[in-house]
């Protein structure tokens, strides 16, 4: 099939590549580690040339925060946030936790 008769795909957004490649590195990071992942192995799970994880991240430690660092940060700061707002006296601890 020739260029002519291929449908032509559409263009993703700068916001669905980044999220394609934020989910690849995430699942990359957990199953290998930081140092046995590599940038060219993420832009290839997510489908995207390399060039364009150097883009949006600029290399793997910032692709490393955005996509493993700043979960755990939020979750963190929620849980932290939800335990300071909670009565103590008033519930159970086993069910604070």
């Amino acid at each position: 099939m020739d260029k002519s008769t291929q449908p032509k795909r559409r263009r993703r957004t700068s916001d669905e590549i980044k999220t394609l490649l934020v989910s690849s590195a995430r699942q990359l990071f957990a199953e290998r580690g930081f140092g046995g992942t590599t940038t060219r192995e993420i832009a290839d799970r997510a489908g995207v040339d390399e060039t364009l994880l150097f883009r949006n991240f600029t290399n793997k430690e910032r692709i490393f925060q955005e996509a493993v660092a700043r979960p755990i940060e939020r979750f963190l700061n929620e849980y932290t946030e939800h335990w300071l707002n909670t009565p103590l006296a008033e519930s159970d601890p086993e069910e604070i936790l």
